[in-house]
């Protein structure tokens, strides 16, 4: 079977405009003229940046009904949670400042529960080249800003379960990542990227006093970041608790296990980036 009674896609013979197996349109004289270019791209693009829209408002005003509706099947007005992951990650490539998910190696070296690990793998990468720490510290930290942004996706996979863990009850594994990956997206859009414009905006026209310090501290960003994971959350997985005190537990569970899971990414975090200085 030839010409265009069969998909030129797959080859499964043709029973309309689209192949019945793959979805594949028949294409027609009409399809390839430039006004009909012209009409689709503009359909696409219009049909996407709804999606983006409705998805990423969604995500920051309703975080429940987002994660309900997707758990639910419905997922047709919504953008696909790893895309808006990939979103959020393009605009934190883009837009320096904050930096939360990258660890210096001097604190690797000194304020981790796996420091004396760390030591002893630097001890032996600087007894081998013959370079001092200072030179080291340099490099990696230069290279592990370039490293951690490339490892959010650990970040998706442990949250996903820890969620998995609390409501193995209410949802699927497959429920809990597709959480993780809107959680980790509203936090670098609604935390990280504020927080990163008003570093910039603070940089560029005031000093640096001891309030400044304070507020652009490391323990202050680390409170901010465990109240605002605490709060979204919370509202996220609401749906999935009939009781506000079991609710509680599950949560307090979850952002407890914040702890074991950046431990364990930054771990990951150093071990990859010391493979590749």
């Amino acid at each position: 079977m030839t010409g265009n009674s069969c998909c030129k896609n797959c080859g499964a013979p043709l029973k309309g405009s689209y192949c019945h197996l793959c979805g594949e349109k028949r294409l027609t004289i009409q399809d390839r003229s430039v006004s009909y270019w012209f009409k689709d791209t503009l359909s696409q693009v219009t049909q996407l940046d709804g999606k983006v829209i409705r998805t990423i408002i969604s995500m920051m005003a309703h975080p429940a009904r987002l994660s309900n509706n997707y758990q639910e099947g419905i997922r047709k007005p919504y953008l696909k949670m790893a895309n808006l992951f990939l979103i959020a990650n393009l605009l934190y490539f883009l837009i320096p400042g904050l930096q939360t998910f990258k660890t210096p190696l001097r604190i690797q070296a000194n304020e981790q529960v796996y420091s004396v690990l760390v030591e002893r793998i630097v001890d032996r990468y600087m007894s081998v080249t013959g370079e001092s720490f200072e030179t080291l510290e340099v490099v990696y930290d230069q290279k592990t800003t370039e490293v951690s942004k490339l490892l959010l996706i650990l970040l998706v996979l442990l949250l996903g379960l820890s969620i998995y863990g609390v409501f193995f009850r209410q949802m699927y594994l497959s429920d809990a990542f597709n959480v993780a990956l809107q959680f980790w997206s509203a936090y670098i859009i609604m935390f990280i990227l504020p927080s990163s414009l008003l570093i910039l905006i603070h940089s560029r026209f005031f000093s640096f006093g001891a309030i400044s310090q304070v507020v652009f501290s490391e323990w202050f960003l680390s409170g901010g970041t465990l109240l605002f994971s605490a709060v979204y959350l919370w509202k996220t997985l609401s749906m999935f608790s009939r009781k506000w005190w079991h609710h509680l537990l599950r949560m307090s569970f979850i952002i407890l296990s914040f702890f074991v899971i950046f431990t364990f990414y930054r771990l990951i975090l150093f071990l990859v980036t010391m493979l590749v200085i």
